[in-house]
């Protein structure tokens, strides 16, 4: 005979475990069948089956164990075994540390808490290091007394490792601030490593080199910890080869980390780390500080007897290698940067020594040409020739005033400069030398003050150095002062001479000012008269001032105004010379900074447009128009003189003003130079390929940087040419000359695409038209089929509920006929057919009234919205209150089953998204419509988030408003988050009857 199934027990639902705990035979066990066991323990296995937390519980004086689904990955291989047995047989290897807390429990019926307790169990076949979270709760039988344990517990070893982990690698990086060598760092690092013996039982560090001679690698024990290498034979070879036992030479050769399993093979037992189980395995790992050096070192970490090496083990050794090599970059870069700091030091010197050379190399042939120049600008030539002439001279000026300044500032920085100090009447010197800028300043429209402090006579000072102190720091401040005024003021007291030279210029931006006296800095985009400058001017005042002992800095405001404050110590001999034998500035070296400065004023021009000549009869079109913008008035007449005979040429004397010109009236080309001030010439290209109007202009810059670099960074910008100064005239004109037909043939070739592009978008937009007009078509057409459909189902299940009722009288009938003929023995047999036949047909008649109700056969609206939420409240608690008149007639069947369709899919909504229940649905006719709205204060959405598919049941806000449009209607929805949900439907009153 077949054993009997258990009947179905509604306590035992809970996943897998719950079907384990139904279908295993507890007759045999302690607890004894099922259906014996007390309610107490019915409730306690009931609850936590059906919990996701794992939980289990010891029931009975033998502490029989159940769990659930949750508690499974818990238990490893234990499961299933471990279902139904006593509980110090499953956990006897931890049961020493829970079986008194467990006793405690049954003992004196009060729970237990325990955090992140360290237990060793075994679950994978070893003893594991694992931490848990739990508590030991009685639970009581009917008579009162403690009848079982109730644990709930989760597994925190994951986070206990982590925070484990994550101090090591903290501790590591902190290492290269402790260290100042790699040999202290990798040692450190290594020492660090055994405060966490638990993860890494124990560590070896060896440093690698490749031998180039004979292919060996040889490799050196630095640093090693948890471990006594004198005790643990060959773990240090000296030559590494393949036969070696640590794996070294694959390592390094691989780079990748090498897993050694099976240590005791090798060295026998491994005493390291905390447990009484030696490390059975090491991960050996390459440290390469610089990927493209290779491996430098080679770290051998020892793996943990008590925890699998899995991904999150492995990983971590990953973390502690790289944080090893960049520990180690950390402080090879750092003396790198000591060497490479010497070597700076050492190319300074050598830069210096160069320019003092090549300054003396320059002054012959600048005298050779210098000379003749003058000679041939004191004949007759013509005026052509003289200019030429004068541009060439006032050129080589220039040069000669930047190789003195190079040639004396190498001078000071080898310490070489010779100083003359006499005993000077200082005021009438520095007089005499800021007169001569005084015509230039006033000529450019500057108010320029000078005041001398009378008595300042018999000071020490080298004449030429003062000289070239006063003039630089003039010619500074009239570079920079574009109005207002320049003042320089000569003052003493008994101990030191103050110089100051104030001016209403630029100013000079707080970052500057603290490098502005270093060699060769130049302050970008300054804005002043010129962009030009080598940038040693201010670098070697500073240097000139202090072989006087004395010193200098500058106050500045960005947009108000600098001034430079010079201080000396006042050394005198006042009667060593009288005053009126202080000997005038030398004549050269004023003229060259007159004649810089001057070209800087010539730059404060307008932006001028040369005459168009009266065109030839060969001459058919006219002539292009180019700006040329440059800051150097030398330059632009120069481009000016190649230009004219060819095209119609502009100036500018800044990328500003360019810029300007070229939004008033755009020329064909632009040549540009790139260093000027206010916006130079990068600037101002990325201004007009950013600028929609002008972005087709033709750039063509010119630039005294040479080099690729320098040619390419110009085309990446946008320019259509890059040509470097010096260059040859003709190129420039067949430059010019080509980039002008180039330009000519884009531009035509971009009428032509844009008339292209237009003509594709006029047929994109009446395709586009078109579409849109066959969609709604089809949407129509699909909106027009599914009302068919829906009422043709409403037809179908008014039938189908019709057909069931008369299955129902029949099977009633058949039931009462039989009962007189049914033995005794069958009655209830056929008593419990008839029930379940009877509920059958019952839920099916009930399915078909929620498809179509009868309600849907009135034509009394009002009726049919009483109804709905009368429904709503029995299947799912949903309050409805319903605003609307006793009776509102809508004769079309059609439209009473679309809205009541569409008003319950609303309110299901409500019932899903709303988390109230309750609602209101205000029924509202005018001369016009009929208004419906459908409103919650629930918690509301964001509407340009909703999807406007279909829903679950077919009746989506989408197809809803097409099927509305058939019929004249609407619908609006209105939502905000936390503030409720209003969805209005407006449907006009012919559409509601028939005519």
């Amino acid at each position: 005979m077949n054993k009997q199934p258990h009947p179905p027990l509604e306590w035992l639902s809970g996943g897998d475990m719950g079907q384990l705990v139904c279908e295993k035979d507890w007759s045999d066990s302690p607890l004894g069948p099922v259906e014996s066991w007390p309610q107490s323990l019915r409730t306690v296995v009931g609850i936590l089956l059906n919990s996701r937390y794992p939980m289990f519980v010891f029931w009975g004086r033998e502490y029989i164990k159940i769990y659930n689904d949750s508690y499974r990955p818990i238990l490893g291989e234990k499961h299933p075994w471990a279902l139904g047995q006593p509980g110090e047989r499953v956990w006897s290897e931890i049961w020493p540390t829970i079986g008194p807390m467990v006793e405690q429990v049954m003992q004196q019926g009060e729970a237990t808490w325990s955090d992140d307790l360290l237990l060793f169990m075994q679950r994978y076949g070893y003893t594991e290091e694992v931490y848990f979270t739990f508590s030991y709760s009685p639970v009581h039988d009917a008579s009162g007394q403690v009848a079982g344990v109730f644990c709930a517990c989760t597994e925190t070893t994951s986070k206990i490792l982590g925070n484990r982990r994550l101090k090591t690698l903290h501790d590591l990086a902190a290492a290269p601030t402790k260290a100042h060598s790699l040999l202290d760092v990798a040692r450190l690092s290594v020492d660090l490593l055994a405060d966490n013996a638990a993860d890494i039982p124990f560590a070896l560090l060896y440093e690698c080199a490749a031998q180039y001679e004979n292919t060996a690698i040889e490799a050196r024990l630095i640093a090693s910890s948890g471990l006594n290498t004198n005790d643990a034979p060959d773990v240090a070879p000296d030559v590494l080869s393949e036969e070696s036992a640590w794996p070294l030479s694959e390592v390094v050769s691989s780079q990748q980390p090498v897993l050694l399993e099976n240590l005791q093979e090798h060295f026998g037992n491994v005493p390291a780390g905390p447990w009484p189980e030696g490390p059975v395995s090491a991960l050996v790992m390459p440290v390469m500080p610089d990927q493209q050096v290779g491996v430098s070192h080679v770290l051998i970490l020892g793996v943990s007897a008590r925890r699998a090496f899995d991904e999150d083990y492995r990983s971590f050794f990953g973390l502690v290698s790289g944080q090893f090599a960049s520990s180690f970059a950390q402080v090879q870069a750092a003396e790198s940067a000591r060497l490479r700091a010497e070597k700076l030091a050492a190319l300074d010197h050598a830069k210096t020594v160069f320019f003092q050379n090549v300054s003396h190399e320059f002054r012959t042939p600048l005298t050779l040409m210098l000379g003749p120049v003058q000679d041939l600008l004191q004949t007759d030539l013509p005026e052509a020739e003289r200019q030429s002439l004068i541009l060439v001279w006032r050129a080589g000026q220039r040069l000669r005033k930047l190789v003195n300044s190079l040639l004396e500032f190498s001078r000071i920085e080898q310490s070489r400069a010779q100083m003359n100090l006499q005993p000077t009447d200082l005021c009438t010197f520095t007089k005499d030398l800021a007169s001569t800028f005084r015509s230039l300043i006033e000529r450019a429209g500057l108010r320029y003050t000078v005041e001398c402090q009378p008595d300042i006579t018999g000071v020490m000072v080298d004449r030429s150095m003062w000289e070239k102190i006063v003039l630089n720091l003039l010619s500074n401040a009239f570079k920079f002062t574009l109005n207002g005024d320049i003042h320089l003021r000569l003052s003493a007291s008994d101990d030191t001479v103050t110089l100051e030279v104030q001016d209403t210029g630029i100013g000079i931006s707080e970052q500057d000012a603290v490098q502005l006296f270093e060699r060769f800095y130049r302050v970008e985009n300054a804005g002043g008269r010129s962009e030009e400058g080598s940038g040693i001017g201010l670098a070697m005042v500073r240097e000139l001032i202090k072989l006087h002992n004395g010193d200098i800095h500058v106050t500045s405001t960005p947009g108000k105004g600098s001034t430079f404050t010079v201080t000396l110590p006042r050394h005198t001999k006042p009667d060593a010379m009288p005053a009126s034998e202080a000997q005038p500035p030398e004549t050269h070296v004023t003229e060259a900074f007159m004649l810089e400065a001057e070209s800087w004023l010539l730059n404060d021009v307008v932006p001028t447009t040369t005459q168009t000549p009266t065109l030839t009869p060969d001459q058919t079109t006219p002539r292009a128009h180019v700006l040329i913008a440059d800051d150097n008035t030398d330059m632009r007449q120069y481009l000016t003189r190649l230009l004219t005979p060819y095209y119609q040429i502009s100036n500018a004397t800044n990328g500003q003003e360019a810029l300007e010109f070229i939004r008033t009236q755009r020329p064909d080309l632009l040549l540009s130079d790139v260093m000027m001030p206010a916006l130079d010439g990068l600037e101002l290209l990325t201004v007009i390929r950013n600028d929609p109007e002008l972005r087709t202009l033709p750039v063509i810059l010119l630039s005294a940087r040479a080099g690729e670099e320098a040619r390419v960074e110009g085309l990446n910008a946008g320019a259509d040419a890059y040509l470097i100064k010096p260059f040859a005239a003709q190129e420039l004109i067949a430059r010019v000359s080509a980039t002008l037909e180039l330009s000519a043939l884009r531009q035509e070739s971009l009428r032509i695409e844009r008339a292209a592009r237009e003509h594709v978008e006029q047929a994109r937009q009446q395709l586009e038209l078109r579409v849109q007009e066959r969609t709604r078509e089809v949407r129509a057409l699909a909106s027009q089929l599914t009302l068919t459909e829906q009422l043709e189902r409403h037809r179908l299940a008014r039938v189908l509920h019709d057909e069931l009722q008369q299955q129902l009288y029949a099977v009633q009938f058949a039931l009462h006929s039989l009962k007189p003929v049914v033995a005794d023995e069958h009655q209830g047999k056929v008593s419990e057919a008839y029930t379940f036949l009877m509920e059958g047909i019952r839920m099916i008649r009930q399915i078909m009234t929620d498809l179509s109700p009868a309600v849907l056969e009135e034509d009394n609206f009002s009726s049919i919205l009483r109804w709905i939420a009368v429904s709503k409240h029995q299947k799912h608690g949903l309050e409805v209150a319903v605003d609307a008149p006793e009776e509102l007639k809508i004769e079309k069947k059609a439209m009473r089953a679309l809205l009541f369709y569409l008003i319950r899919e609303l309110l299901l909504n409500v019932v899903k998204h709303a988390g109230i229940k309750q609602a209101t649905v205000r029924l509202h006719q005018n001369a016009t419509s009929l208004n419906i709205m459908v409103i919650d204060e629930g918690q509301g959405f964001n509407v340009d988030d909703v999807s406007t598919k279909a829903n679950a049941s077919g009746l989506g806000l989408s197809g809803a408003q097409d099927r509305l449009k058939l019929f004249g209607g609407q619908l609006v929805l209105n939502s905000q988050p936390g503030h409720g949900t209003r969805v209005t439907i407006t449907v006009p009153n012919g559409s509601l009857n028939y005519d």
